[in-house]
């Protein structure tokens, strides 16, 4: 049951098997065709430009869902009850609570009181939201008891859905984790620890995948390191192809550490019902006019975390041609850069979670088009700086908003209540990595996000009487002077921390190195 390694790098052939390195495949479809079922599998890429469009055709093996957890905030240890995780749960799985609570027999009497018989209810539930079918989503707001919670919008103020009974209600989802070890039949432990609430008897999956891996420090590939880039161009010069990644109704797919640009359309594109995804740690850049990272359909569980996803439009779509309710999809500790479009954007799903991301550009989280009432999405602890809307819904209720900082904004809200612990303080982010490359001495200078890569087809490219000296104060440094600020130059470095001598021992901090001390 244990992860079967693949791997792909500059060098192989696709007629090898890419069990080992030497026997490596050449492309990432490649790998695509060798697994034979629907097992766990991680591919290992090597860095390099992979200039192909990689259509997934495999899903991962279905989900294990067997008993109930209780989960401790705070804690990387999950208890199981009932669950037999030891023939059944894998290192490098995905273990998340897609629900925190959720019912069909909810009863509101008219006042901001909800009652369920069996709501499992608990205090950690408290600042949650709730979205109840055809009446509204709120926060909870206090737990009575096990079975009684009262509702509040983001200001604090009680909700007052009409009476009625038999009515759906649905609580969660919660953060995606890795699972680092299998300990028994009753217990996990989870890489990182659980950072949502203390909760106890919780539905919950773990699921195996085909995990796609990055591999920038070239530990497990070519002993070097580097960036690992998928294309849709085929030159560095022109929008070749519509797409870096596509699937239909393919399911437990993960994404790691690449680099993607280059596409006439969606960078990802996910169609029909692909669930349980997770794009993280990925460098994201998109030129087109169309949605970057997109999971169209019923699909659900879909997360993008700790990316950077810079575009014109859409940065992280979940749309369908219906409603669909309580998706689970969530992006979080992400940078997301949108020139035009919004930053996170929903058309008709239901049940989307935003958290601790950086929004800058056009408009941060947006309901395009109408969900059905009771539906939300929610966002929390997000900086967001952008030239439009902060937060744009097509009725008061849609977007959940508290804990958000906004600033700039031409529009601060639409349809959006103003969140009881909302700021409007000035977002000052960190400069010192200008004031590095411009002042520091010549050994010091670091690159920038701004400067050229490697790659660029706008290296040496002629121009129009350039200034000789660069952003930087940098002379020329190859054929022709580069356009925009920056002059390409290979011999600066991306560092932090310590520089360590010819033997290995630390020399200076960095700091001291660069004369910033």
């Amino acid at each position: 049951m244990s992860y079967t390694a693949h791997y792909v790098g500059s060098g192989g052939n696709d007629a090898n098997s890419g069990l080992t390195w030497a026997l490596r495949k050449l492309t990432l479809n490649g790998a695509e065709d060798t697994p034979l079922t629907a097992a766990r599998h991680t591919v290992y890429v090597a860095p390099g430009t992979y200039r192909e469009l990689l259509t997934c055709d495999l899903s991962g093996p279905t989900a294990y869902a067997t008993g109930t957890v209780s989960v401790t905030k705070g804690s990387k240890t999950v208890t199981g009850l009932s669950t037999l995780w030891a023939a059944n749960a894998e290192a490098n799985d995905w273990f998340q609570c897609p629900v925190l609570a959720s019912g069909t027999d909810g009863v509101t009497d008219g006042s901001s009181t909800f009652v369920s018989a069996n709501g499992n209810f608990q205090a950690g539930h408290v600042g949650l939201t709730i979205r109840i079918s055809t009446k509204a989503a709120a926060i909870i707001a206090t737990v009575v008891d096990s079975d009684t919670i009262t509702l509040a919008d983001t200001a604090g103020t009680a909700v007052t859905p009409s009476a009625a009974s038999g009515l759906t209600y649905n609580v969660g989802p919660s953060s995606p984790h890795k699972v680092a070890s299998v300990d028994s039949d009753t217990q996990i432990t989870l890489v990182d620890a659980w950072d949502d609430p203390t909760l106890t008897t919780l539905a919950y999956q773990v699921w195996g995948h085909i995990e796609y891996i990055g591999d920038y420090l070239g530990t497990n590939t070519d002993g070097v390191g580097g960036v690992v880039r998928i294309t849709g161009s085929a030159d560095d010069i022109a929008l070749t192809r519509a797409n870096c990644i596509t699937a239909t109704s393919i399911n437990k797919r993960t994404f790691s550490g690449f680099l993607m640009d280059g596409t006439s359309s969606n960078i990802i594109s996910t169609a029909t019902a692909c669930s349980n995804w997770a794009i993280y740690q990925c460098y994201i850049q998109s030129y087109s006019t169309s949605s970057i990272i997109v999971f169209s359909g019923t699909g659900v569980n879909n997360t993008v975390m700790s990316c950077f996803i810079t575009g014109e439009f859409r940065q992280v779509q979940f749309t369908h041609s219906t409603t669909v309710d309580n998706a689970g999809g969530l992006t979080q500790n992400c940078i997301l850069f949108s020139s035009y479009g919004s930053c996170v954007d929903s058309v008709r799903i239901g049940g989307i979670s935003v958290k601790n991301c950086l929004m800058l550009g056009s408009t941060g989280a947006k309901i395009t088009t109408a969900l059905t009432v009771g539906q939300a999405t929610t966002v929390n602890n997000c900086l967001i700086h952008t030239v439009g809307v902060g937060f744009q819904a097509t009725a008061v209720g849609e977007i959940l908003e508290d804990y958000n900082n906004i600033i700039g904004c031409n529009t601060a809200r639409t349809n959006t209540t103003i969140g009881a612990h909302s700021k409007v303080n000035l977002t000052v982010l960190e400069t010192r990595w200008f004031f590095n490359a411009i002042y520091a001495n010549a050994a010091g200078k670091l690159i920038t996000p701004f400067d050229l890569a490697s790659d660029s087809g706008l290296l040496n490219v002629a121009g129009l009487n350039p200034p000789i000296l660069d952003m930087r104060r940098q002379t020329l440094q190859d054929a022709q002077r580069e356009w925009g600020a920056l002059e390409y130059d290979s011999t600066l470095k991306a560092m932090g921390g310590f520089i360590k001598t010819a033997s290995g021992l630390p020399l200076t901090n960095i700091k001291t190195i660069n004369g910033l001390a």
